[in-house]
């Protein structure tokens, strides 16, 4: 198969993903970093899988989303929520998981609600709660809400939340 043109070019090595039994295509998007470390040249293969979330049931693979070449933010804003992180990186410890969406609550609204992710294989793997809240009225009353967008404008303010406190110190000037 060879590597893959993207609308930036070729890869620097070539990578093939196998398909994934009845999926009609690859199971993963793939790529290829070739950088150097202390004059050794080193090369750090790429493999994505996406997939659904579905309430209650076992996530649903899907066909790959595309190997992230750059950030991309919201609105293509800095300052924004970041929607996509480069997969584009020579070492990474561990896998990310990143939660892009919408929080939905029961049909007749929920003021808050937890959206959790968690992936075990004959262990937990990775497990994770987002504790999610419907806006404030301006009596400071929070709101129900029956689906909420997931994003950092929309989390507690925190010293590790840069990018609600920029936007907060934008709306205060």
């Amino acid at each position: 198969m060879g590597s893959v043109p993207s609308a930036e070019g070729r890869w620097p090595a070539d990578v093939t993903a196998v398909e994934r039994e009845g999926a009609g295509g690859p199971a993963v998007s793939c790529g290829a970093l070739v950088w150097r470390f202390q004059r050794a040249l080193r090369v750090t293969v790429l493999a994505k899988a996406t997939f659904d979330l579905v309430h209650e049931q076992p996530m649903r693979w899907r066909a790959p989303d595309p190997i992230a070449r750059r950030d991309a933010h919201a609105a293509d804003d800095p300052a924004r929520s970041l929607r996509v992180a480069t997969d584009v990186v020579p070492y990474r410890p561990r896998a990310d998981v990143t939660f892009v969406g919408f929080a939905y609550a029961p049909p007749n609204g929920a003021t808050a609600t937890t959206v959790r992710l968690a992936v075990y294989r004959e262990t937990k793997i990775v497990e994770r709660s987002l504790h999610v809240y419907g806006d404030r009225d301006p009596s400071g009353a929070v709101r129900p809400f029956q689906r909420m967008e997931l994003t950092y404008e929309r989390a507690g303010a925190s010293p590790e939340n840069p990018v609600l406190i920029e936007t907060m110190r934008r709306l205060a000037h």
